[in-house]
């Protein structure tokens, strides 16, 4: 249902692809700093890319949600569509109640008849249509025809003799109308129907006769049809009411929160009622980010992004920043927004022989010594929602460290600040998106190995860092 990073994180076959590996922004000099940006951003990042998105629009959620998920007409339809056949599909062959009466025959007198073994085998729905109102979501079969199967049999008892004989039979149905109504509402953060209605109604029957005398066709005829009809009419109403209980039952058994790792879960209770639009629906989810099962609250604005055509897509979501801003904040609690780097980006150890223009007195004092770069977030990134993606601004530092004579020192510590935009799109079954640097400045916390050379460090054009993820 949530197209959205902790449902894509279950999926086995999810697929990150890096279609071009080169860094967001190109640097003169060295290609270490370049990849180990690279490397930091995609760890940051990967906590906002992974939200299904489309073109942005900004809006309002009423509900206290902070995710909206909007079904269309299409969606509907598609709803409509798979819901009857999967209740024709469980359901079939449906039982019928065994059928007795008794009939007079003309010249013959009174004949006890019964039907058994009754039972739908086949249903073939001709049109079918879903709409909300709002008094609820009505859901119309009409003119759907099915094909029964039973045995008959009949006794005909006389002063000296009695008479009986038994075959089977199949009966077409035709003329049926099904018409459900559902009322959906909040029930402590899950979905209940609260109200429905069915009604099931048939036109007509044809009933064939297999074996038997030609007066037993117009007997079976005079006493069932009416009541077939009615028996049918009762099962179908009968079983929509209990498949409406299972999909109560089902709604009311979603999880309230899902676990996404160790560090964190996303609150998934339904806020507010569905809203029914004009052949829509929507409903709203509280969908932040919570360590260890804790609501955490976020500050911000509560506008809201990523909605597409309505009428294009089957299902749009709308995704606040607040959530964003929640998992950056979970994440940064977590202690989990941090990389070390050892090597550089072809596989080498890494050495300070990379710095030499960067930092000319790391390498003076010592030259080709291995290195250690550590890399972390000093505060939760902030996200903010534009009308052209979402926009991120992380703070980290970077600490130096040296191997010499088999102990790490610990020689300078870099602060940088990245300005960030990431734009995602479903395209058929894969979720694509980039990552833009729009900005980038550093400096020196502190050093024993001289100041940071600023000036062999600069944006000299903007590329794309490109991603997909399959999810199929």
């Amino acid at each position: 249902m949530y197209n959205s990073w902790f449902v894509l994180k279950q999926k086995s076959n999810i697929l990150l692809t890096i279609l071009t590996s080169s860094l967001l922004a190109k640097f003169s000099y060295p290609s270490t700093l370049f990849f180990f940006l690279e490397m930091a951003l995609m760890k940051v990042m990967t906590i906002l890319v992974l939200f299904v998105s489309v073109s942005s629009t900004l809006a309002q959620s009423n509900n206290g949600g902070h995710i909206s998920i909007i079904v269309s007409e299409t969606g509907l339809e598609f709803a409509k569509d798979y819901l009857i056949k999967k209740v024709i599909t469980t359901t079939l062959p449906l039982q019928l109640p065994d059928i007795e009466n008794k009939v007079k025959i003309p010249l013959i007198g009174k004949v006890r008849m019964g039907l058994s073994n009754i039972q739908i085998d086949a249903v073939h729905v001709q049109s079918s249509k879903m709409e909300t109102r709002k008094d609820g979501i009505i859901l119309s079969v009409l003119g759907a025809t099915a094909n029964l199967s039973m045995d008959w049999s009949y006794t005909y008892r006389a002063s000296f003799f009695e008479i009986s004989d038994h075959g089977d039979a199949s009966v077409e149905v035709k003329g049926m109308n099904v018409r459900i109504t559902a009322t959906l509402v909040n029930d402590n953060g899950s979905l209940k129907i609260a109200s429905r209605e069915n009604d099931c109604t048939v036109k007509n029957i044809d009933i064939h006769i297999n074996g038997g005398a030609s007066w037993l066709y117009q007997g079976v005829v005079d006493a069932f049809q009416k009541m077939i009809i009615s028996t049918v009419e009762k099962t179908v109403s009968t079983k929509i009411v209990e498949k409406m209980k299972k999909l109560d039952s089902f709604l009311q058994s979603l999880p309230k929160q899902r676990k996404i790792d160790d560090s964190a879960a996303v609150n998934l209770t339904f806020t507010g009622n569905p809203v029914l639009g004009n052949s829509s629906v929507e409903v709203d989810i509280n969908g932040l980010f919570m360590p260890k099962g804790d609501d955490i609250k976020v500050a911000g604005s509560r506008s809201s992004s990523f909605f597409g055509g309505v009428n294009k897509r089957m299902v749009t979501i709308s995704v606040e920043e607040g959530v964003f801003n929640s998992a950056t904040l979970v994440y940064f609690n977590a202690k989990v927004m941090h990389l070390v780097m050892e090597e550089t980006k072809n596989g080498s150890i890494l050495s300070t022989s990379d710095w030499k223009l960067i930092l000319p007195e790391l390498y003076k004092h010592y030259p080709d010594n291995k290195m250690v770069l550590n890399m972390s977030v000093t505060s939760p990134p902030a996200v903010k929602i534009t009308e052209n993606g979402i926009d991120a601004t992380i703070q980290l530092d970077i600490a130096f460290d040296v191997q010499d004579s088999g102990e790490n020192l610990s020689v300078a510590r870099l602060s940088t600040i990245l300005s960030v935009a990431c734009s995602t799109e479903i395209v058929k079954n894969n979720l694509i998106g980039s990552l833009r640097l729009n900005d980038f400045n550093a400096t020196m916390k502190w050093s024993k190995i001289g100041e940071f050379q600023t000036n062999y460090v600069q944006v000299s054009q903007v590329n794309y860092l490109e991603f997909k993820i399959y999810l199929d």
